[in-house]
């Protein structure tokens, strides 16, 4: 029995200069994908269906990245320490597929979850770090899956805090109608929920 669980945690985690020096970091980079892609998803009768433009937005992927490495030495004791207290999940190690995700103007990503048959079997706890200052973008709200009050619930953001929250949450980015948001997103794996 677990009565400590929540949905999620949002902490403080980087400084405001952490986080703007990221960005300068960031807008540097010439290896940016581009996100706006198809998305296979399995439906209720375990077939795949392919869905146009579920996701639109830029990644690059920064793991192995010496620059970027610190990251990841922070992040993974300290979300092993909230899940400790939170989720007590069985945790082994991060996923290694650190990335940081920049949404543009028109940009979004429909109803996932980071949790799936196959690789993401192991998918524990996600981890996005905000680095972008709300003042920097419109849109772009990040909502779970239950409601408040009827709604979709919209997750708090705030510039260097990390929000974490079980790997198996269904969740979505509404569209992002101005300026720019950059986030960092890790996961933190175990061996499969039994």
């Amino acid at each position: 029995m677990n009565d400590n669980f929540q949905w999620f945690t949002h902490t403080p985690f980087l400084s405001d200069e952490q986080c703007d020096e990221l960005i300068k970091e960031l807008r540097e980079e010439t290896n940016w994908i581009s996100g706006y892609e198809n998305a296979v998803i399995v439906n209720s009768d375990n077939k795949s269906d392919e869905v146009k433009n579920a996701r639109t937005f830029e990644e690059l992927y920064v793991y192995g990245d010496e620059k970027y490495s610190w990251i990841n030495k922070k992040l993974e004791p300290y979300v092993k320490m909230l899940n400790n207290k939170v989720w007590n999940f069985q945790l082994s190690d991060t996923l290694k597929d650190l990335k940081a995700l920049r949404y543009k103007n028109n940009d979004k990503f429909d109803w996932h979850a980071d949790y799936d048959k196959g690789k993401e079997s192991i998918n524990k706890l996600t981890c996005l770090i905000q680095l972008s200052d709300e003042s920097e973008f419109e849109g772009g709200d990040l909502h779970l899956a239950f409601t408040n009050d009827g709604e979709f619930f919209k997750t708090p953001y705030k510039k260097g805090y990390v929000l974490v929250f079980p790997s198996f949450v269904s969740h979505m980015v509404t569209e992002l109608t101005g300026g720019e948001r950059y986030i960092m997103r890790e996961i933190i794996t175990g061996e499969p929920f039994k």
